[in-house]
């Protein structure tokens, strides 16, 4: 798509969004003690793979302000923080989740493009 890694992003962002996409993430519930929105923790999950973030270990080397601006965060998630999140969101939610953007997918409501 882009020539950058940040251009990428920022086009899947704008799909994401004018896809209704993102509206899902709050099926994700985030623990109560970080200062975390559902959003902000999906958008990394998503372009830790466009930013080749090989592990969640490596966030806490990101230095990259567009990584930090497409996931609408001050700074990077650091690594446990990331990871702690992930393991307490309970599979149910997860599922919920899951059927409802496949839902989406099926139905055609996701970019024609995509």
């Amino acid at each position: 798509m882009g020539q950058t890694r940040a251009g990428d992003a920022f086009i899947l962002a704008i799909l994401l969004v004018e896809t209704g996409w993102l509206k899902a993430a709050h099926r994700l519930p985030m623990a109560a003690w970080y200062a975390v929105s559902a959003t902000q923790w999906l958008l990394t999950a998503i372009f830790v793979v466009i930013y080749e973030v090989r592990r969640a270990l490596h966030l806490d080397e990101v230095r990259d302000i567009s990584f930090v601006l497409a996931t609408g965060r001050p700074r990077p998630l650091a690594h446990g923080t990331f990871q702690h999140l992930l393991r307490n969101i309970p599979a149910e939610a997860a599922e919920r989740f899951y059927q409802t953007t496949a839902e989406q997918e099926v139905q055609g409501e996701l970019h024609p493009f995509i």
